[in-house]
């Protein structure tokens, strides 16, 4: 697992991680990049939710199908777009889980989109997954039978890392 804001190595063979980057090894380094990445993040998800009906949270917790509301600024306001994971959560993770590589991390700059049917989800998933600027780098599926909704807190749902592979991404580290 590598962090999804890496530097990409300009001919240095070695020490290189997966697909000829760098993998970013400081945690400061990597919260900087994914605040600068979280708008662009944003656009990409606002560009899959409109052709896959993704509804994204309200301040006062319900849902918002973006495609409803991607032109009505008023109503833009009110959707809850995620932040970036908390820091201490990271850290805690990077001790206990990744053996103190910061540069496993793979989802310090998020979002959440929520669809009414298996159908639509399965939808954006094929426009992420067909997209050239991202690459898809890990999926848990915890909708699967085989999954134990015990073991997410009662929760069912895709969690998808991906890294983004666009111009803004390559400036931005």
């Amino acid at each position: 697992y590598y962090n999804p804001f890496v530097e990409t190595a300009p001919s240095a063979p070695l020490g290189l991680g997966m697909n000829g980057c760098i993998p970013v090894k400081d945690i400061d380094q990597i919260y900087a990049q994914a605040t600068c990445l979280l708008p662009v993040l944003r656009k990409k998800v606002q560009d899959w939710a409109v052709p896959s009906h993704g509804m994204l949270a309200t301040h006062d917790k319900s849902f918002v199908c973006w495609r409803e509301v991607a032109s009505r600024l008023q109503e833009r306001a009110k959707v809850r777009w995620c932040s970036v994971k908390n820091e201490t959560r990271a850290i805690e993770k990077v001790v206990r889980c990744y053996g103190e590589d910061v540069s496993r991390l793979v989802d310090v700059c998020r979002e959440s989109l929520v669809f009414g049917t298996v159908g639509e989800l399965c939808d954006c998933f094929q426009l992420l997954s067909a997209d050239p600027e991202v690459e898809v780098v890990r999926v848990k599926n915890r909708m699967s039978p085989e999954h134990q909704p015990g073991w997410s807190g009662g929760l069912r749902h895709v969690t998808v890392n991906l890294r983004l592979r666009d111009e803004d991404s390559r400036r931005f580290g």
